[in-house]
């Protein structure tokens, strides 16, 4: 039979195996909220999107920096390219305008600076961006997909804009028009899928 200063001793250790236990799964869970956090900020601001949900969805969905930069980034570049040049002047206005539009200035260099703007992209990169796209929007919801998908669109009119058009008519070439309509419905395939 224990003592009473034994069953206190004990009562003692156990308290302490349970919130020692407890507070060690607390301090993780403030870490990965404080690393999720910071990979969502750091989403925001390299990559561009303001949109809450769209950030975390990509965050939630285990993207990395880099790859969740490509999957956003690749149909603009494809727009960009749409007319079969990305030449300096649109360069200089996609810099002026882009960081208008939510885009860190920081980001914007980033891309502008980029092999994106000096070659254009194969069509092999636009499969390979179709394939990923598809693998990764297949089983989010509706709601998330149609976010990211219309988060995309609007980057890609966003960069067909910047070049402006003639004398402020027609701000998008019909080859830009085309484009985004490609990825749209690169987009939507996905969720009738």
């Amino acid at each position: 039979m224990l003592t009473d200063a034994e069953k206190n001793s004990r009562g003692q250790a156990l308290a302490e195996a349970f919130f020692f236990r407890a507070d060690q799964e607390l301090w993780q869970s403030l870490r990965e909220k404080l690393n999720r956090e910071e990979r969502v900020k750091a989403f925001e601001t390299v990559i561009g999107i303001r949109d809450s949900k769209v950030v975390h969805c990509l965050v939630d969905a285990g993207f990395d920096l880099s790859t969740a930069m490509a999957f956003v980034w690749a149909p603009a570049m494809f727009v960009a390219w749409a007319d079969g040049e990305a030449d300096h002047l649109e360069k200089e206005i996609i810099l002026d305008r882009l960081p208008s539009k939510g885009v860190s200035p920081d980001a914007t260099s980033m891309i502008i600076q980029h092999e994106w703007f000096t070659n254009p992209p194969s069509s092999d990169l636009w499969q390979l961006w179709v394939d990923f796209a598809s693998d990764f929007l297949r089983n989010w919801s509706v709601g998330d997909r149609e976010a990211v998908s219309n988060e995309i669109i609007n980057l890609c009119r966003d960069v067909a804009e910047a070049s402006g058009g003639f004398l402020g008519f027609l701000k998008m070439s019909q080859l830009e028009v085309e484009a985004i309509e490609r990825v749209a419905t690169a987009l939507k395939r996905i969720g009738d899928c």
